[in-house]
């Protein structure tokens, strides 16, 4: 099994080696008619909003999922911090960070006519990096949308499971998964072009056969 992923390629960049374990992991682990999508960038406001990775899987839905890296940690006060190296700041609130990027998602998909709108749709966190206690429970961060450092071998059943218990009104067609992947087509690197249309070819054929 192996996703098809834009960009094609990830490297491990310091301070973003978070992102590049769980794309690595959901890239060798995700079926093959999945396509994972990195720093996926939704038309939203001044600035937009941008997705670590979203996973478009026919026949099930859309997960979109926010990665904190580091040890991440929540005091009393619901006030986020991420600990790298020593050093450590606060950040937003991940969970918070992500429903608000997969409500951007869904109002953009609306506005632009998408069938996909229509798609069963969830978020979810990713700690690849921090144990998070079961009775783990900040305010706007239900604990079952989390998945931390020991849980990451069930990742992509995790997903499955949450985005086909999530909102929206039935599995994602794979027929419309070409047109939707065309939508952050102009966020690809040149190279990545031909992959692409390689990619829609491919989706074609599997509605098809389906």
């Amino acid at each position: 099994m192996s996703a098809r992923c834009f960009p094609a390629e990830l490297e491990p960049i310091d301070g973003r080696r978070g992102e590049w374990q769980v794309w690595d992991l959901l890239r060798r682990e995700l079926p093959d008619e999945v396509t994972l999508l990195h720093s996926a960038k939704v038309p939203h406001g001044p600035s937009g909003r941008e997705i670590d990775f979203l996973v478009v899987w026919p026949g099930v839905g859309l997960g979109v999922v926010e990665v904190k890296g580091g040890e991440v940690a929540c005091d009393e006060d619901d006030v986020w911090w991420v600990k790298r190296s020593g050093s450590k700041r606060r950040t937003e609130n991940p969970m918070a960070q992500v429903a608000s990027a997969r409500h951007a998602l869904h109002e953009h998909l609306v506005k632009v006519g998408s069938p996909v709108a229509r798609a069963r749709t969830q978020h979810l966190v990713v700690l690849p990096h921090t144990a998070v206690p079961a009775h783990f429970d900040p305010s706007e961060c239900p604990r079952a949308q989390v998945v931390d450092r020991d849980q990451l071998p069930q990742l992509v059943a995790t997903i499955r499971r949450l985005v086909e218990s999530g909102a929206g009104h039935a599995p994602l067609e794979a027929s419309d998964v070409p047109g939707f992947v065309a939508l952050f087509l102009q966020q690809l690197q040149p190279d990545a072009t031909a992959e692409a249309a390689e990619h829609e070819e491919r989706a074609d054929q599997l509605a098809v056969q389906q």
